[in-house]
């Protein structure tokens, strides 16, 4: 009652959903490739409609995946991939890339060492 009662007067609410774990449950998937079910995408739609909800699913599969799974929600869904280095923000039909090239420098340092320990 309290939550339901919080969640009711809320003005903006925000909704950070791991897909697989949370969305995705072992007990409701068989397959690691499962796509969401219908009652995960009625869900979803319900929340994304609300103005007051900014909604995200979190997940490390690939955008290639994701993206056709929550298409049909329209633009208000928004989706990280790839443990959050590809990001698709609400209202957006591209997906950007997290964090600035130049900064994997530290690349040439570690790729030696890991090749060395291979």
């Amino acid at each position: 009652a309290v939550l339901a009662d919080a969640y009711a007067r809320a003005e903006r609410r925000l909704f950070l959903l791991d897909y697989d774990g949370t969305l995705n449950s072992p007990s409701t998937s068989a397959s690691v490739s499962a796509a969401p079910s219908e009652g995960v995408l009625a869900t979803l739609g319900r929340l994304v409609s609300d103005a007051r909800n900014s909604v995200y699913v979190v997940s490390g599969r690939a955008r290639g995946e994701l993206g056709p799974w929550f298409a049909g929600l329209g633009p208000g869904l928004g989706i990280a991939a790839e443990h959050g280095y590809f990001f698709k923000p609400p209202g957006s039909p591209a997906w950007t890339a997290r964090g600035d090239p130049a900064e994997d420098g530290w690349r040439a340092v570690v790729l030696p060492i890991l090749q060395l320990y291979r």
